[in-house]
């Protein structure tokens, strides 16, 4: 089993910013040039998930690449993009999927959890016959 938690595209544009600390650290702080006593670092890295334009395809190549993974879950936001609708068609080239949400009542840090939006979560199983 693994889980996925791709950065939410459109909601938080720049997870580096935010989520450098683990990745820096696991690198042991090697070749990293923070930027003006920021939490940025030099040089930037992108994931293939914060561009509109590349997304897609990044979510194709994380789910052909984890294929051989028998489950998946895969938390999601209705702010997101791609949408729902795209991401199960994305899902269910690999895996057939359950969706479970839960609509957020109050607002909760960043812009992907306000008041109104849904939280996804793709639960992400083998077709029949497949290990």
């Amino acid at each position: 089993m693994v889980y996925f938690d791709p950065p939410y595209c459109g909601c938080h544009p720049d997870y580096q910013a935010f989520y450098h600390f683990l990745e820096t650290f696991v690198e042991y702080w090697k070749d990293k040039e923070f930027v003006n006593g920021t939490k940025m670092y030099y040089p930037k890295k992108e994931s293939g998930f914060v561009q509109k334009t590349e997304i897609e395809k990044s979510f194709q190549k994380l789910f052909e690449n984890s294929r051989h993974i028998r489950y998946w879950i895969i938390s999601y936001n209705s702010k997101s993009y791609p949408e729902k609708e795209k991401m199960i068609e994305l899902i269910e080239k690999f895996k057939k999927v359950k969706i479970y949400e839960h609509e957020y009542a109050n607002n909760y840090g960043g812009k992907g959890s306000r008041k109104g939006t849904k939280e996804y979560l793709f639960y992400c199983y083998n077709y029949e016959g497949v290990n």
